[in-house]
């Protein structure tokens, strides 16, 4: 992993100057332009052999394990495993949340869209991406963010032995916060999340409608724990949509992850969040490439322009 620094901030909004069509602009000038195609030096067994290869290899230096298998969380295509960020990179992930988030991201800025007694905040990487550029952040933490990611999606690909690559669709640091006025003989089914499924829409009678506005595309989910220091929060595997009774819970820790196949065999919600604010990066991953993760390409890009001394 790179080692790195924050620079320290106490603003959470960019310079109005500083726009998404600006950054392109400045970093991207030929992002129009159709690039010149190559041909492929390895047939595509090759190439996913190759890949997986260098998963393991990756995986197996990072010291990640499994820790609970489908099996033992009580459904299909399940898994928990820990290893994937140290406790330091935790908390450079916390805080690079923390710093550069912005409250309801997602959400349309609604600070509290699951649960009024709790606020939501969120950073993407593409704000990740203009807080480097800024020069807000250092862009070795921009690198932390991609590498862990990537490992966990290597992970993914690996644990479910996949034929087919998975592209991130959205990568999503988010912290969950406890409202202290309100975490007084809270109920147990005021949920942090909702029970959901994160490709279709899980109705009441329990059928899953894949359609718009749900994230069709999806096929396996993610999530990274940051943190530890906090009350509740728990995530749970659930086909009870009220999240009073459920197969398995998780307990989040930092680098451990619970990854899962993004259809109607796992609902999931996450428990109320009593104290303290819990940190972790969501990731969704599709088989179709055209649904690829614009903002991670262009995070990609900058690093690699900052590298050559282009910026």
């Amino acid at each position: 992993m790179a080692v790195f620094s924050i620079v320290s901030v106490t603003l959470v909004i960019l310079p109005p100057v500083i726009t998404f069509d600006n950054w392109l602009t400045a970093c991207y000038p030929d992002r129009n332009k159709k690039p010149q195609s190559v041909e492929p030096v390895k047939t595509k067994e090759e190439q996913l052999r190759w890949r997986a290869v260098n998963q393991l290899k990756s995986l197996a230096e990072m010291g990640v394990r499994v820790i609970q298998t489908t099996q033992q969380l009580g459904g299909k295509k399940r898994v928990l495993a820990e290893g994937f960020a140290s406790p330091m990179e935790c908390l450079v992930l916390s805080e690079i949340t923390k710093l550069a988030a912005v409250e309801g991201d997602g959400y349309k800025h609604n600070t509290s869209p699951h649960t009024p007694a709790e606020n939501f905040q969120g950073v993407t990487l593409g704000r990740a991406g203009l807080m480097v550029h800024a020069h807000l952040i250092d862009d070795a933490a921009l690198e932390l963010i991609l590498e862990v990611t990537d490992l966990c999606r290597d992970f993914v690909e690996r644990h479910f032995n996949l034929q087919e690559p998975l592209y991130f669709t959205f990568t999503h640091l988010v912290c969950r916060t406890a409202r202290p006025e309100m975490s007084f003989n809270r109920s147990m089914s005021d949920l942090s999340h909702a029970v959901h499924v994160d490709n279709c829409l899980l109705q009441d009678s329990g059928d899953c409608l894949r359609h718009p506005p749900a994230y069709t595309f999806r096929d396996y989910s993610a999530i990274l724990y940051l943190n530890s220091e906090f009350k509740g929060g728990e995530f749970i595997f659930t086909h009870d949509q009220s999240g009073m009774s459920y197969e398995s819970a998780v307990n989040p820790e930092c680098g451990r992850l619970v990854g899962f196949s993004s259809g109607p065999d796992n609902p999931h919600g996450v428990l109320p969040v009593l104290e303290g604010s819990r940190c972790a990066i969501g990731m969704w991953f599709t088989h179709d490439r055209r649904h690829k993760e614009v903002e991670r390409t262009l995070a990609e890009l900058l690093l690699k322009k900052i590298e050559a001394g282009q910026i």
